[in-house]
């Protein structure tokens, strides 16, 4: 942005994964931040890319602390979203948590669970 522009957002994203494969979520979260101040980015896509990120370095504290500031940020979870968290709070052995969202998702507060979602439960 000093520049005049931003990268776009596949950049963004790559930028984002990368620094997680690394296993530097903290400029990944700066990144994550810096995203989300553009104008006209998919807010929940660049949610889900981070998340997914959070799961592969088993960071449970950091999921539930997106998922909130999601919601929090008037930005709603998807499937995608939530499918992501269930799944990756399984197989971190937070299944407690992993059922606490579910149980959020049975009762409307985001979307219905899916074959997906029933799945990781099942399974994770």
């Amino acid at each position: 942005s000093e520049f005049g522009f931003f990268p776009s957002e596949y950049t963004y994203k790559l930028l984002v994964e990368s620094l997680c494969k690394e296993l530097d979520t903290g400029k990944s979260k700066n990144v994550l931040e810096l995203m989300l101040r553009k104008e006209g980015t998919d807010r929940t896509r660049i949610y889900n890319i981070y998340l997914r990120a959070l799961c592969v370095v088993d960071d449970p504290t950091e999921i539930l602390n997106v998922l909130v500031s999601m919601l929090q940020g008037d930005c709603r979870p998807d499937e995608y979203t939530l499918n992501t968290v269930i799944d990756g709070l399984c197989k971190m052995g937070r299944v407690d948590d992993a059922m606490k969202v579910l149980g959020d998702m049975m009762t409307g507060k985001f979307c219905a669970p899916d074959a997906v979602t029933l799945t990781s439960v099942m399974c994770g």
